[in-house]
C-alpha cells in the first residue's frame, strides 16, 4: 500500500483528552474568533499587531532528557547520566502578533526566596523576574506580579492593548481584571479546554522550546 500511494507515513498519535475533543466545537470556535475581531475592530487594533498579546505558562522539566546518538548497529545498553532531578520550573512567556516578545517570568518551587539559590540567575534572559511557588506553578499573587512588574513594564505607551489568555483561575481573577480596566488593555479569554489548538504560545514558542531541550 506504501509502494502504490507514495505518501504514507506511520505517525505516533498524539493523546488529548476527550473534554478537549468536545469542546473543540466548529460553532464555539468560530463565537470566539467573531468576537475577537469585533474588539479588534472597536478598539482599532486591526493593524496594529504590536498591541495584541498572548500570555500562557508551561513547565519545563529541570532533568536533562537524553538525545538520541549515532552508534553501531546492534549496539545495546546505551546509557546517559542524568541528574535525577524531576522537579519542573515554570515559564510565563508573552509574545504579540508583530513577533515582539517580552522578558519571561520564571516561577521555581520553594516556600521563600533562598530556594533561588540553586539557580544562575546571571544566566536567565535579560530582564527576567523570578519568584516561589509551594507547588512551582503560577498562583494568584504571582499572576498579578508578572502583570504588574513584568506586562505593563514592557508594553509601551500605546493605548488600548489586548492580552489573550487562558481562562485558567490564576490568570482572570478579579484583582487583574481591575488592574486591566486601570490600564486600558482588553483581556481576551480562549474558549474552555480549547488552549492545545488555540494558544498561540502552545502553537508557537512552547512547542519549539521543548523539542530543543526534550529531543
Amino acid at each position: 500500500m506504501k509502494k502504490r500511494t507514495g505518501n504514507l507515513r506511520l505517525r505516533r498519535l498524539e493523546g488529548t483528552a476527550a473534554v478537549r475533543h468536545m469542546c473543540m466545537d466548529k460553532e464555539k470556535v468560530s463565537k470566539y474568533f467573531y468576537a475577537l475581531r469585533e474588539l479588534l475592530e472597536k478598539r482599532q487594533l486591526l493593524d496594529k499587531p504590536a498591541q495584541i498579546w498572548n500570555m500562557d505558562e508551561t513547565g519545563l522539566q529541570l532533568q536533562h532528557a537524553p538525545r538520541s546518538v549515532v552508534a553501531r548497529k546492534g549496539t545495546r545498553y546505551l546509557q546517559s547520566r542524568t541528574s535525577g532531578n524531576k522537579e519542573t520550573i515554570t515559564i510565563i512567556a508573552c509574545i504579540n502578533a508583530a513577533g515582539n516578545k517580552i522578558p519571561p517570568h520564571i516561577i521555581a518551587k520553594g516556600k521563600t526566596e533562598r530556594s533561588l539559590h540553586g539557580f544562575d540567575l546571571n544566566s536567565a534572559p535579560s530582564g527576567a523576574n523570578w519568584s516561589v511557588s509551594t507547588k512551582g506553578w503560577t498562583k494568584q499573587g504571582i499572576a498579578r506580579l508578572w502583570f504588574e512588574s513584568t506586562f505593563l513594564p514592557n508594553i509601551g505607551l500605546e493605548r488600548p492593548q489586548v492580552l489573550i489568555l487562558d481562562g485558567h483561575d490564576s490568570h482572570n481573577f478579579v484583582e487583574l481584571i481591575e488592574l486591566a480596566i486601570l490600564n486600558d488593555i482588553e483581556i481576551v479569554e480562549l474558549p474552555a479546554h480549547t488552549s492545545n489548538w488555540l494558544q498561540p504560545c502552545d502553537r508557537t514558542v512552547f512547542l519549539a522550546t521543548k523539542r530543543c531541550i526534550w529531543r
